[in-house]
């Protein structure tokens, strides 16, 4: 099934320092920037022929952008009727990478569920290599997902 995949934007410098902000940054210490690429999809049957995702998501490490590129989300429903989400992380570097990603799930109204409760998974890339991550919905109220990367 064939989904459609919102957010459109590309952040740099003020946005990063906003990131820090809004997650909470200050107690944290927000002088590395640790997190890296988002992309999100919604479970909305719609065809998008054409689409190139990479224009979908949202960066706060431009260093990360430049080596990792998410090129295909995509959804589908399991048997017992929860979204199981994919991701497809290429790396453009020719060098061995390790990063971490993670899934959080939105119910219809734009709610996080669980916020939190998903742990950070270990992605190793070797060079030039796509890799692709599955997860599937903590539960039926799920209607959007968003994949998260950073650096480890």
């Amino acid at each position: 099934m064939s989904n459609l995949v919102r957010g459109v934007w590309c952040c740099r410098g003020i946005a990063v320092g906003l990131a820090c902000v809004a997650l909470g940054g200050v107690g944290l210490g927000c002088r590395k920037v640790t997190s890296g690429i988002e992309g999100g999809a919604a479970s909305v049957p719609v065809a998008a022929p054409g689409l190139h995702v990479s224009k979908y998501v949202i960066c706060h490490n431009r260093g990360l952008a430049k080596t990792i590129t998410l090129v295909d989300l995509k959804t589908t429903t399991t048997e017992t009727k929860l979204i199981r989400a994919s991701a497809s992380i290429l790396s453009t570097s020719a060098k061995t990478q390790q990063v971490l990603c993670r899934f959080s799930w939105f119910d219809s109204e734009g709610f996080e569920i669980d916020p939190g409760a998903k742990p950070w998974q270990p992605v190793l890339l070797y060079g030039n290599e796509t890799k692709t991550v599955q997860d599937v919905a903590p539960s039926s109220a799920a209607q959007e997902f968003r994949i998260h990367i950073r650096e480890k």
